[in-house]
């Protein structure tokens, strides 16, 4: 694509903020910068794409904007962005991810995917717009030991006091 062409020539670039581009594209995109270290992008469904290169950017910084008004919400997303970060780099993870269909969740098993990868390089997750339960914040915060800061919508229920003692272990950053 053009696009794909056009940003080739930037091999140096360290901060890209992409809007409309396809899902898919990002991941070729990433192949073609390996200095980059910030992307904030959208993701628009099913990246469906026949490039299966790994990107070479070592990304420390992503935020992903998504939607979706269909059942399946965003079924593909969690994997998208696990192979937008295939190696240990990543140090702050923003989702800004809003549904019709109700509030949606951040899946336990992509949380530990990418402490798999992550877990000691992140220090910063958002997650405002899309819901955690108490027992993910637990594990999110377990498995991310380097984590510094959480921003995130919760289910509160009756583990709600274990939870907020763990949390009360983060370091205070204000």
């Amino acid at each position: 694509s053009i696009l794909v062409s056009v940003l080739s020539l930037l091999p140096n670039l360290r901060a890209l903020r992409l809007k409309g581009a396809p899902s898919a594209a990002i991941l070729e995109i990433l192949t073609f910068l390996p200095q980059l270290e910030t992307l904030d992008t959208e993701y628009f469904g099913a990246a469906l794409t026949r490039y299966d290169d790994v990107p070479a950017a070592n990304l420390r910084h992503l935020t992903v904007r998504t939607s979706s008004v269909h059942i399946q919400g965003f079924q593909q997303l969690w994997t998208w962005i696990r192979r937008l970060t295939p190696r240990p780099s990543l140090e702050s993870f923003t989702l800004n991810a809003f549904s019709t269909q109700g509030e949606s969740l951040i899946p336990r098993g992509f949380i530990l995917d990418m402490a798999n990868t992550h877990k000691d390089t992140l220090r910063h997750f958002t997650a405002d717009s899309t819901q955690m339960t108490l027992k993910d914040i637990e594990c999110l915060c377990t498995v991310f030991p380097a984590l510094e800061t959480l921003s995130c919508s919760t289910i509160w229920g009756q583990e709600g006091v274990r939870a907020v003692r763990l949390l009360s272990r983060l370091p205070r950053t204000y």
